[in-house]
């Protein structure tokens, strides 16, 4: 069975994946998580929580979104 993330690790994680290609490492560290996105072009009204509150898998894969230059 996969672990279940919470509503706003799922929704960072997505934003994660979609800006560095890869999963988001700070699991648990919403604060820190949305402050490197922000640093790194994640408009805050992509970083704003989603309405979905239902729980994803760790490894979801996210839509597509063109990877910042970092």
């Amino acid at each position: 069975m996969k672990p279940q993330l919470s509503p706003d690790d799922a929704h960072l994680n997505r934003l994660w994946r979609e800006t560095f290609g890869q999963p988001m490492p700070l699991i648990g560290a919403p604060d820190i998580a949305r402050r490197i996105l922000r640093q790194n072009g994640v408009s805050a009204r992509d970083l704003a929580q989603p309405q979905d509150t239902s729980a994803a898998p760790v490894d979801a894969r996210p839509a597509s979104r063109p990877k910042s230059k970092v």
